[in-house]
């Protein structure tokens, strides 16, 4: 196969790919569980309900006296600015405020809610939720006491700051009465209309979540779809947790068990007959029954994270998190670039300004490999009139065809292929680059300039994704041919830049501004080039006089069906 074949066979590969893996892949058809709703208390239930405030680093979480949940949490930076609850009534152009995460107003879906049971003759003797009547403070830590008189046993529950965006929470469970089974489990819950998780065209929500489970040292990744079918439980399967959680592309919510070995547990459950209510996706730790004897306690710990996928806030909490950072199947190139992008900010305080200058550091380290594929490609072109010779020639015999052919590249020095392999070398980087930037918390609600006010949205007027499919025309124009074949190469050049400036449409500003940089800056590599190309092209092709190779008809095997060779007989012409 020679390399316009192949270069052509990887375009349509690639365009495939996105379309599989942004439009038409598929999701489970399998049926939805749709539990009945939980109950949930009411006021004179709740008796006298205090809120209690914890912070811990720019994390402000408002802690219930009545659940010992988190009733509401927000971010007080002005770039995660937002509350755990959904707020209504923004216009598509305007920053979106609403948090990371939503949850419904629902008590059984509160965060750090500690659902425990103490079991004496097989019946649990506690209500579902726990009133705590005592409040101490402790410095920056919050301890909630329940004082179970008739049930004859304690709960103390701890909450102090651990990390920025991490609490370090406590559960004590003490025991006065007769001895019985203790049973605890503790999760964290994420809610979001259905239509708000759908994408546009080619892009993904970023508020799509998934449910992560982390054991053994491994990350299980768990779409809502998988998480909402009858009989999905991995219960048994996922013990020895590292952590529980939700995450979206931007934000996490994840509970990690500190000394206790505990299971973790992922389902949702459909909110409306039509599911547009959307889904309420559980991700709960929980850890054997034990048996607690008069007198005796019992104690579950865990941090608990609600924050930015911001990999050194990640791994401050806990080494393990790390991993819900997605950085797609080159992670271990993207965390050099995003290291180094953060590097640039750090100098320029722009992150636009930062993707331009990642962009161009990234175009220069590649530009050998880029140049050497266009000279391949212009040698390619330049002996095109001889392969259609010797295709017309022997196109009875693809052996012989195959031979001269060969033959052909060997006499000019010319590698088929060369064009090909510095294209699928630069793969890895620009996917690995297109995956930093289309994951990164660092660009989320960041300005760039004039009108382009939150990177990680759309251009709200389409400037640059217009602009793009301009540039991308010229750099088409410029470009040799990717294959030799007319009718292709005319597709591929009205094909592709309308592709992607329909692609950008809907991307976030921050990539398609990377996608118009690198376009510009491949025009100027073109440019740079285009001597060397030429004078290449002219050696090949030169005339008798010229110090390069003259292109001469390469030997090459004939059927020499009923000629010299005899009947069947092969041989290579000028021998």
């Amino acid at each position: 196969m020679d390399s316009s074949r192949i270069r052509t066979l990887l375009i349509t590969l690639g365009i495939f790919g996105l379309v599989y893996f942004f439009v038409v892949k598929p999701t489970s058809q399998s049926p939805a569980r749709s539990l009945p709703e939980r109950p949930v208390p009411t006021a004179q239930q709740r008796g006298a309900e205090r809120i209690e405030q914890v912070r811990s680093g720019t994390l402000v979480a408002d802690i219930s006296t009545y659940s010992g949940a988190i009733r509401q949490y927000r971010i007080e930076r002005p770039q995660f600015a937002s509350t755990h609850r959904l707020v209504p009534g923004r216009s598509w152009w305007e920053r979106d405020e609403h948090p990371g995460f939503s949850t419904t107003d629902r008590e059984p879906f509160f965060p750090l809610r500690t659902n425990i049971e103490l079991r004496r003759a097989g019946i649990n003797v506690l209500p579902a939720y726990l009133t705590f009547d005592e409040v101490r403070r402790e410095g920056d830590a919050l301890t909630l006491v329940a004082h179970l008189r008739e049930q004859q046993v304690e709960v103390h529950r701890t909450i102090k700051p651990h990390t920025e965006y991490a609490f370090a929470v406590s559960t004590r469970v003490i025991n006065h009465g007769p001895a019985g089974e203790l049973r605890a489990s503790q999760g964290v819950y994420h809610w979001i209309p259905r239509n708000q998780e759908e994408g546009q065209f080619f892009s993904q929500s970023w508020r799509r979540a998934e449910g992560l489970c982390h054991r053994n040292g491994r990350l299980q990744r768990v779409t809502r779809e998988d998480m909402s079918k009858v009989g999905y439980d991995n219960d048994g399967v996922a013990r020895n947790a590292n952590y529980v959680g939700v995450a979206n592309m931007y934000f996490l919510q994840a509970l990690v068990p500190q000394g206790e070995i505990a299971a973790c547990h992922l389902h949702a459950e459909d909110r409306g007959a039509d599911k547009q209510l959307g889904s309420v996706m559980f991700a709960h730790l929980s850890w054997t029954p034990v048996q607690l004897a008069t007198g005796e306690s019992h104690d579950y710990r865990v941090i608990s994270y609600f924050g930015p996928k911001h990999a050194p806030h990640l791994a401050a909490a806990s080494p393990e998190l790390k991993d819900a950072l997605d950085l797609g199947m080159f992670a271990f190139i993207a965390r050099g670039l995003l290291k180094l992008l953060q590097f640039l900010q750090s100098i320029v305080r722009n992150w636009g300004v930062a993707i331009m200058l990642l962009t161009l550091i990234v175009r220069t380290a590649l530009f050998p490999l880029l140049a050497r594929s266009m000279k391949s490609m212009a040698a390619m072109q330049k002996l095109k009139p001889e392969l259609d010779a010797l295709n017309e020639k022997f196109a009875d015999d693809q052996n012989a065809k195959g031979l001269a052919t060969m033959e052909l590249y060997r006499k000019h020095g010319v590698n088929p292929v060369a064009g090909c392999l510095p294209q699928l070398a630069q793969l890895p980087v620009w996917w690995a680059l297109y995956t930093t930037l289309q994951t990164s918390i660092e660009i989320y609600h960041q300005p760039f300039a004039l009108w382009i006010r939150d990177l990680s949205s759309p251009d709200p007027f389409f400037v640059l994704p217009l602009v793009l499919g301009a540039v991308m025309f010229v750099q088409q124009k410029l470009m040799p041919p990717a294959t030799p074949d007319p009718m292709q190469a005319k597709i591929m050049f009205w094909f592709l830049p309308i592709f992607l400036t329909v692609i950008s449409l809907f991307l976030p500003a921050g990539l398609a501004l990377y996608m118009l940089v690198n376009s510009v800056l491949a025009i100027i590599q073109q440019k740079i080039t285009k001597a060397q190309i030429d004078k290449l092209t002219s050696d090949i092709g030169g005339g008798p006089d010229d110090k390069g190779i003259k292109v001469r008809a390469a030997p090459a095997a004939t059927s020499s069906k009923g000629g010299k060779g005899g009947k069947g007989a092969k041989q290579l012409p000028g021998r």
